[in-house]
């Protein structure tokens, strides 16, 4: 049993020689090293081994040859398509692109932009402002009033809204009040 063991380890390791190294003077070195070994190989293991190469060949025989014909028939395409562009001029279709891009463009209105920079300048001046309006004007709850700021107008996060709560809470400008168990902001 451990003969034939050997046997596949041997025809095995040839095979493995010639088919992934591809080198047959390494796989006929291995097999001279083994003269009284190889004797007692059976000839239709080696004879399968060798079917097994062919067949290998083969494939690689024919993904070669499949490869040049991809290769070939890209190199026409490319050929084709370098005389049709010499043929084609480009410059009236670009400058048609370029001036359909300038016509969507829009203008910038400069009113807007510097009222825009008004407001990010004035940004917390403004939501404290509006939270103690909405606290002196409605009995509101802070979640409602959250609500409004931050979901609703979106003029800040909600952790930027509480900050803001507990600075006017800090200096006293709103305190809530509790009206049948709900907690309303009103602006002292």
């Amino acid at each position: 049993m451990s003969q034939s063991i050997n046997n596949i380890y041997i025809v095995n390791r040839f095979y493995n020689l010639m088919v992934n190294g591809g080198d047959i003077l390494k796989a006929t070195a291995f097999l001279k090293r083994k003269p009284d070994e190889i004797s007692s190989i059976d000839k239709n293991a080696i004879s399968d081994a060798f079917i097994r190469i062919k067949e290998d060949m083969v494939k690689l025989h024919e993904e070669i040859f499949d490869l040049k014909q991809e290769k070939k028939k890209m190199l026409e395409e490319n050929i084709t398509l370098r005389n049709n562009s010499d043929n084609v001029n480009f410059m009236p279709m670009i400058s048609d692109v370029v001036k359909e891009t300038l016509k969507n463009i829009k203008p910038k209105n400069t009113f807007d932009e510097n009222l825009i920079k008004k407001f990010n300048k004035k940004r917390k001046s403004i939501i404290i402002s509006r939270i103690k309006n909405l606290a002196a004007n409605k009995n509101l709850t802070i979640p409602e009033i959250k609500d409004t700021i931050v979901d609703t107008e979106s003029l800040c996060s909600k952790a930027t809204f509480y900050r803001y709560l507990d600075k006017l809470k800090k200096r006293k400008m709103v305190d809530t009040i509790k009206i049948d168990d709900i907690d309303i902001l009103v602006s002292i």
